[in-house]
C-alpha cells in the first residue's frame, strides 16, 4: 500500500507514524508493540519523513481504543521509499484533507469530543491561524501551539493549547533555544510565519493511544507549512535511546578502553567550540543592544535573517513549588527519568 506520510512523532520510548492512503484514507502503521526509532529507518541516516511517500505492507486493522486507524505492519517486506511530494502536491493534498468545516459548522463541538463521535483518533486542519507558540528545554524539548480555525481556538480538557510532538517542529524547537540559549521562549503566528519563511499552516492532531486520567488528550502529531519549511530532523537527539545490555555498558566504562585518538579529536573539537560560543555569546549581545536601541525587529540579507523579539518568560522556581503544591499533588506530577552526563573539563 502507498503511505503519505502526515506525522512523524515522539512518544514515550518510543516513535509513532502515520498518513494517508492514494484515497486519502487515514492509516496509522503499527506493531504489537511501540514502534522504535530503528522501524522507521530506512539506511543510513535515513528515516521516514512527513510528505514523503512509502510503499508499506499492512496484514491488518489493529484498532486501539479510538485509534481505528491503526493497521499491523508485515514484517516480511521491507519499506520502501518512492518519493517526497512536492509544494504543489502538498497544498492539493492538505487542502482536500482539511476538515476546518467539521469544527466551524458547530462551534459548540471541541477537538475531543469531534473525534470520538467519528471513532476516530486522526485530523489534518488547516490553514490555521497560530496564536502563539511556547517552546521550552530541561531533559527534553517541549512545544505548545495555541492555535485556532477560524473563530474556533483549539484547546484541550485543561483549556489549554495543545503539546506538539512531531519531531521536525521539536528540532525546529531546540535549534531555537539553542540559539537564544534560552530555555524557554514564547513566539508569536507572524514570529512563527517569519521563521520559517510561509504563507499557511496545517496542523494533523492525533489522540493518545492509551487513556490519561480518564480520557485521551489530543496532541499535534504533524506541523505542515506552505511551502515545506527547511529543518534537519534530530531524531537521535530527540527520541529515548534504548537501554542497552548491563555487562556491554560496564565494558565500555572502563577508560582504559577509550580511543586516544577519539579523545584527542574531542579535546581539539570541545577547546575550538568553547571560543566560537563565548565569542557567539558577545556578538548575539551587540546585535541585539543595537537592534533593540534602533526598534530594529527584523534584518535580512543573502546569508542570514535576524529577528529581534521580547518575551515574558514564566518560571516557577523549585524552592517555591515544593512549599507551596500539596505533597499528593508532587506525588501525582512527579517525573523520574534517568539521565547520563558527560562533564568536560579543559585543561589547557
Amino acid at each position: 500500500m502507498n503511505i503519505t506520510i502526515l506525522a512523524v512523532t515522539k512518544r514515550e520510548y518510543g516513535v509513532c507514524i502515520a498518513g494517508v492512503d492514494e484515497n486519502l484514507n487515514w492509516v496509522r502503521p503499527v506493531k504489537k508493540r511501540t514502534l522504535r526509532l530503528n522501524d522507521i529507518k530506512l539506511g543510513d541516516n535515513e528515516y521516514i519523513s512527513n510528505s514523503c511517500v512509502y510503499d508499506i505492507l499492512l496484514r491488518k486493522d489493529a484498532p486501539n481504543g479510538y485509534q481505528t486507524e491503526n493497521y499491523l505492519i508485515d514484517e516480511k517486506q521491507p519499506i520502501k521509499y518512492l518519493r517526497k511530494l512536492d509544494d504543489v502536491e502538498r497544498d492539493k493534498l492538505f487542502s482536500a484533507k482539511s476538515e476546518n468545516s467539521l469544527l466551524t459548522s458547530n462551534t459548540n463541538t471541541n477537538i475531543l469530543n469531534l473525534l470520538k463521535e467519528k471513532n476516530e483518533s486522526l485530523i489534518l486542519l488547516g490553514p490555521v491561524t497560530i496564536d502563539s507558540v511556547s517552546l521550552s528545554k530541561d531533559e527534553d524539548v517541549h512545544v505548545r501551539v495555541d492555535f485556532s480555525v477560524g473563530p474556533i481556538k483549539i484547546k484541550n480538557q485543561h483549556l489549554k493549547g495543545l503539546p506538539c510532538t512531531d519531531l521536525k517542529f521539536l528540532s525546529f524547537a531546540k535549534n531555537i533555544l539553542d540559539q537564544e540559549n534560552t530555555s524557554y521562549l514564547r513566539l508569536s503566528g507572524e514570529d512563527i510565519k517569519n521563521i520559517l519563511r510561509v504563507d499557511n499552516i496545517f496542523i494533523v492532531i492525533g489522540l493518545t493511544a492509551e487513556p490519561f486520567q480518564g480520557d485521551y488528550w489530543p496532541m499535534i502529531i504533524g506541523v505542515h507549512t506552505i511551502p515545506d519549511y527547511q529543518q534537519n530532523v534530530e531524531f537521535n537527539g530527540l527520541c529515548a535511546i534504548e537501554k542497552v545490555n548491563n555487562s556491554v555498558q560496564s565494558a565500555k566504562t572502563n577508560k582504559e578502553e577509550l580511543d586516544p585518538n577519539l579523545i584527542e579529536e574531542y579535546y581539539k573539537i570541545k577547546k575550538e567550540l568553547s571560543s566560537l560560543t563565548k565569542r557567539e555569546e558577545e556578538l548575539k549581545g551587540e546585535i541585539k543592544s543595537f537592534m533593540g536601541a534602533n526598534n530594529l525587529d527584523h534584518y535580512d540579507n543573502e546569508k542570514i535573517s535576524l529577528f529581534y523579539r521580547k518575551s515574558e518568560r514564566i518560571s516557577y522556581p523549585k524552592d517555591k513549588v515544593e512549599e507551596f503544591v500539596p505533597a499528593e499533588i508532587l506525588e501525582k506530577i512527579k517525573l523520574i527519568k534517568e539521565v547520563a552526563y558527560l562533564l568536560t573539563t579543559i585543561k589547557k
